[in-house]
């Protein structure tokens, strides 16, 4: 599986979708989340809706009440996997000096 995919999620009420890319921090987010392994699962609906949420949030994308997933997951009308089209941010956003890393 690569550690990444660029996705276009179509939320209701927006005439552009928001094009991200899920990365490896994203998919641990998700294991965490979901305590289990991201590795060999098939992929769902809605596991790539909530890796491009946790993404777009963590690149700042999304605003107000969007950050919240329930509340994005009912305006999320339609995904689309972007072939070869890499969104511009790739990497998660760098902590300060101190902030911990993302393992537990």
């Amino acid at each position: 599986m690569p550690l990444g995919e660029t996705l276009d999620l179509e939320i209701e009420d927006r005439e552009e979708p928001v094009r991200v890319t899920f990365n490896g921090f994203d998919m641990r987010k998700w294991e965490e989340q979901f305590d289990k392994t991201i590795l060999g699962e098939p992929r769902s609906l809605s596991m790539l809706t909530w890796l491009g949420w946790h993404a777009a949030v963590r690149q700042g994308l999304l605003d107000g009440k969007l950050k919240d997933w329930a509340v994005f997951d009912e305006a999320c009308v339609g995904l689309q996997v972007a072939r070869n089209k890499p969104a511009t941010e790739t990497r998660p956003t760098k902590r300060s000096r101190g902030g911990g890393s993302s393992a537990s």
